[in-house]
Parts: structure tokens; sequence; C-alpha cells
């Protein structure tokens, strides 16, 4: 009975004693394993912004546990974020957690030109673990007037610089192109159609120099820009008549003509042989640019109007005078003359042949 009963003891230890065995193995077990380390599930895509527009970044954690994620500006070496907290003072930035999707993101509004760069997702991990996306906040041109040449006055044979400063991101290119069409001279030997680069130097400017000159600034994200820049060229006066001696028979009407060229515009006015100034109100100018065409009110030639009358031309320049007849005059009046006998010969002899 003895023997029996220690035999039921023995057997009712043993279960008891198997249990903490195994309890003991599962909890020795289950000190040996360790958690699993965090990952990200995803890359974080870069993007491209125009100015003032609002960024989101994604940043994907799977078995985050116990850890922390946190945004960086690499380029500033500033931490923005971490966890649901944020650090820097910049009111522009946010970060918001979506627990189903295990997402992180980072929210810059009116993002501006100064944010672009580098954007982390940074674990807090014994060796951090971190993945990055580039922004680029891109800049429509823009021209800066106060670092911009204006309009520009030169004396003819100086050398001239335009300067167009233009700012954006990318950075623009500028271009220079004259409003007219015609083609760029920036110095004897290089003429083209249009030239790169933000200053535009001209050698020894002429008169055909003269004009407006476009700087025109693009960087591939519209608007393109552009500014207008007046170029004037100061050079004394140029007379030139298309005839300088007419004949007419008395009571004939004339008219005299005198084209000049001048910048600035030239004071142009007629005098007569004995210097007299010909004060006739109805005389035409027709101005075109620096040009002047001018012709006296045709008037009917009297017995006392054979003689000179001379043309004067003044600006800040020079001044010159031009006469209408040159001193070949009378050579030339010999020649019409002649020239007249010649054609009364041949016509009395047509009469007599005929």
């Amino acid at each position: 009975m003895e023997r029996m009963a220690g035999a039921a003891e023995h057997h009712s230890i043993c279960p008891i004693l198997v249990r903490l065995w195994l309890l003991f193995t599962i909890f020795h077990h289950a000190q040996g394993v360790k958690p699993r380390d965090p990952s990200f599930l995803s890359e974080i895509q870069n993007q491209t912004v125009s100015e003032g527009r609002t960024v989101k970044f994604a940043c994907r954690v799977d078995n985050l546990g116990i850890h922390k994620v946190a945004w960086i500006h690499y380029e500033n070496s500033a931490i923005l974020t971490v966890s649901n907290h944020v650090i820097t003072r910049n009111e522009r930035i946010t970060v918001s957690h979506d627990k189903h999707q295990k997402t992180w993101y980072l929210h810059i509004s009116d993002v501006r030109e100064t944010d672009t760069g580098k954007y982390m997702c940074q674990i807090n991990t014994a060796s951090a673990m971190t993945i990055a996306g580039y922004l680029t906040v891109v800049v429509p041109p823009d021209i800066v007037d106060n670092e911009s040449t204006g309009d520009v006055i030169a004396q003819e044979g100086n050398d001239i610089k335009l300067r167009c400063r233009a700012r954006g991101s990318p950075r623009p290119t500028v271009i220079w192109k004259r409003e007219d069409g015609e083609s760029i001279t920036v110095n004897k030997s290089t003429t083209v159609t249009e030239y790169q680069g933000e200053v535009l130097r001209l050698s020894k400017v002429s008169r055909m120099d003269m004009g407006a000159y476009l700087c025109i600034a693009s960087n591939g994200h519209p608007p393109t820009v552009s500014k207008r820049i007046l170029v004037s060229v100061d050079f004394p006066p140029m007379l030139w008549i298309p005839h300088q001696l007419i004949g007419a028979a008395q009571g004939q009407t004339v008219v005299l003509e005198c084209f000049t060229e001048a910048h600035p515009t030239s004071l142009n006015y007629w005098t007569r042989g004995d210097g007299n100034m010909i004060y006739d109100s109805d005389q035409v100018w027709d101005k075109s640019e620096n040009r002047t065409h001018k012709r006296p009110n045709p008037q009917a030639v009297s017995g006392k109007d054979g003689e000179e009358e001379e043309i004067y031309a003044t600006n800040e320049e020079r001044s010159l005078n031009l006469p209408a007849v040159d001193e070949s005059s009378a050579a030339s009046r010999l020649l019409c003359s002649l020239h007249l006998f010649l054609l009364l010969v041949a016509a009395l002899l047509r009469d007599r042949l005929f």
C-alpha cells in the first residue's frame, strides 16, 4: 500500500515539473529573441514645384516600435520635426502621421526658393537609418530694374555697356535683340542677330547703332520677360540736297529741297544769298527719326530771285551750312545754257530737213 501511495504521488508531481520546465524553456527562449528592426517601405519621391505652392513628402516606416521618426533639411543641417512635434520655428512647416498607412508626412506651404534641397527621413536606431527626397523650387524669370541699365545717350565713336540683371530658378538665360530686327554690331569685326549674356558691350558706336534694344530673360518656366533699353547716339548735322542747280523761267513755280540728319534734332532754316533768313511760315518739314526733309512753300520766281539760297542746320553737336548752289554754279549755268543752245539748233535743223 505504501508503495502504491508513493507511486501515485510521484505521478502527480511529474506533470507539474514538466509544465515548469516548459515554462522555463519558453521564458528562456523568449529572453533570447530580439525584436525586428524598423524598415522603410518605399523611397521618398523627388518633387519639383513652383514658388508659392504647397509640397508634401511621405516616409513609410514598418516596425517602428519604440523608435521615432525625424525630418531633417540636409543643406541647412536643421531638424524640422521629431515624431508629431515640429522643432523648427518655420511656421510654414507641419507634420502629420497616418497610422494605417504607417506613413509620416512633412508639409511645406508657400514654398520659396530657399526651401530647395534634400529632405531626409531618419529613424533613431543605434545606427541611424535614413532615406531622402529632393525638392526643387522653380521661380519664373524676373528682371531687376535697379540693377539693369536704363536708356543710354552716347557720343558717336564712344563705347557703350548695357546690363540686364535677371533672377529666377533655374538661373535665367539672357539674350539681346534689336527691336527693329537689325543686326547688333558688337565691334568692327562682330555682327550678330542676337547676343547672349547679361552684359552687352558695343564698341565705337555709330548712328547706325541707334535704336531700341531688348534684353529677354527665360529659364524654361513661363512667363518669359523682357526689358526695352533705348540707345541714342549724338552726332553733328549732315546736309545734302538732291538738286544744287534749278533753272526756271520768270513767273514759274520752283521747289527747293534739302535733307538733314542729326541727333539731337537740328534747327534748320533757309537764307538767301545776301544772308537774310527766309521767314516763310509755310515751309514744309517732313521728319523721320533723325532725318528731316525740308522744302519752302512753292513760289513764283520773280526777276530778282536769280540768286543763291543756303540751308543751315545746327544742334548741340555742331553747326553746318550748305549752299543751295555750290562754287561751280557759274560753270553749271554755262553748261545748262550750252545744252539749251544745242537743243535749239537741233530743232531748227529738224524743221529744215522735214
